[in-house]
């Protein structure tokens, strides 16, 4: 509860960088650090003092005739630094009271704080979770690696994470899980990467069976049923396979759908088709939650915005049962 107001859901598939619209961010810059950005290569912002004088209209202009890669890319020293780190954790709250959500799970690639080690960013973030708790919210984070990772990489990432994981509780404290996202077009598939699997002392929590060859994205489904996730990030392709909506269902797993994401990503050939992959899924009584994804990639549609295409378009979708599974199937308690 926050301001007097309870709210009842939490979102369990965000990317901890895009959560917040570019605009926020560049007007809580322009309005706190002034001298102290600079703006270089004509489209990248990070910390720097700087004592000539800041275009702010010119930057403004710039952003919106970029497309979300190159914004992503203009931010993203911003986002990645301990400067801002506060800031932004506080810019996130002001955004769970504004969309009404309790609780995130964010999906993190560890490691890319500029001149930070994983402990200490991982530091940073135990310590600012006082400040979510005091606005009565909390997170947790699923640290993730991608698929066209090489194993050398994989393999020294991830045993870095799990051995800080298995040493500390206040490390247990804030992470829930691991996930291997990415590239499920052109990337391997998850059992590819059961080597590394095997070893870790935390959760799967994959991406599987968004878009790319449906024998792959089935392949992932099936892998990361074996493995137990008790989650899957999309997941909308095991409606092409009887036995495994049979098996999702039998296992109480749930799917972490994020509609507008699906649609404005084209992962199927066009809204109707999706519409009918949603309708089934409803239809099979799998557990589901809906989520956001990357809102300021994509429009910045939020919570609520795939919620409304739910509610226009899919027959049989109950907000309600969303909500309540949210916190269910949450490794918030």
């Amino acid at each position: 509860m926050y301001g007097g107001v309870k709210y009842n859901r939490n979102l369990l598939h965000v990317h901890y960088s895009a959560i917040i619209p570019y605009e926020k961010i560049l007007s809580c810059l322009e309005q706190k650090y002034k001298n102290k950005i600079k703006f270089y290569d004509g489209r990248k912002l990070r910390f720097e003092d700087n004592n000539d004088k800041i275009d702010w209209k010119e930057i403004k202009k710039i952003m919106k005739e970029l497309d979300w890669s190159k914004k992503a890319a203009m931010f993203y020293h911003i986002i990645k630094s301990k400067i801002f780190f506060e800031d932004y954790n506080l810019l996130i709250l002001d955004e769970l009271d504004l969309q009404q959500i309790l609780n995130v799970e964010f999906r993190i690639r560890l490691g890319s704080f500029e001149n930070i080690s994983i402990e200490d960013e991982l530091k940073m973030f135990y310590e600012i979770r006082k400040t979510w708790l005091n606005r009565n919210h909390d997170f947790r984070i699923i640290f993730q690696t991608c698929k066209s990772t090489s194993n050398k990489e994989i393999i020294k990432y991830m045993m870095e994470v799990n051995n800080l994981f298995k040493k500390y509780d206040w490390v247990r404290d804030i992470i829930c899980g691991f996930d291997i996202a990415c590239n499920e077009v052109t990337g391997r598939k998850l059992s590819d990467f059961e080597f590394i699997i095997k070893n870790m002392n935390m959760p799967p929590i994959f991406h599987a069976g968004e878009h790319g060859n449906i024998n792959k994205l089935l392949n992932n489904i099936k892998f990361s049923i074996k493995v137990g996730c008790k989650r899957i990030g999309h997941g909308i392709y095991a409606v092409k396979d009887k036995n495994v909506l049979k098996e999702l269902k039998e296992k109480d797993i749930c799917l972490e759908l994020c509609p507008l994401s699906n649609l404005l990503l084209n992962v199927t050939r066009n809204e109707n088709e999706l519409i009918e992959i949603y309708n089934k899924i409803m239809e099979s009584g799998i557990p589901y939650c809906i989520n956001s994804d990357d809102p300021n990639k994509l429009n910045n549609y939020d919570l609520e915005d795939n919620y409304k295409w739910c509610e226009k378009n899919i027959n049989n979708f109950n907000r309600e049962l969303s909500e309540k599974n949210s916190i269910k199937y949450s490794f918030i308690k």
